[in-house]
């Protein structure tokens, strides 16, 4: 397995950051997800999901299986994953998959709350690390330098 998944920082903020068990099963799916439709046992699973069991999640998280269990429902119950049994394992679902790994970042960058997010336009030179721009919900852009607060301080 290689690759990477996206992280914004904004998790910190989500309802189950503080429950360690909830968080790490939450990544741990994440890095399980298919990236990609992918085809396993004759059938199709689709992106951001992926084929285990509750033993073998519990084995790759680290938790024992009534943490899984107990983590894997409060996930369920929230609507951050969707799952559906079957005599030879489960189906996974990330459900808002393409919200937290979209290709093209737009999404993703909804998270940022207002942080202007496009890059740097040719021709012109990057932000150094005294000159940001916030874009309020208006789409008014205001120009700031954080290291203003510690101007005058000795």
């Amino acid at each position: 397995m290689n690759g990477f998944i996206k992280i914004h920082r904004s998790l910190l903020e989500w309802e189950w950051w503080d429950d360690k068990n909830t968080f790490r099963l939450f990544m741990t799916i994440l890095l399980l997800a298919n990236w990609k439709d992918k085809r396993w046992h004759g059938k199709v699973i689709p992106r951001g999901s992926f084929w285990t069991s509750l033993e073998t999640l519990s084995k790759k998280s680290g938790l024992t299986l009534k943490q899984t269990r107990t983590s894997l429902n409060k996930l369920i119950e929230t609507g951050e994953v969707a799952s559906k049994g079957a005599n030879d394992g489960r189906l996974i679902t990330v459900v808002k998959y393409d919200f937290y790994q979209s290709d093209d970042g737009k999404r993703a960058s909804e998270w940022a709350n207002g942080w202007a997010d496009e890059g740097q336009t040719k021709g012109k030179r990057g932000a150094t690390t005294e000159e940001y721009i916030r874009i309020d919900k208006k789409g008014k852009k205001e120009e700031y330098a954080p290291l203003d607060f510690f101007e005058g301080i000795d």
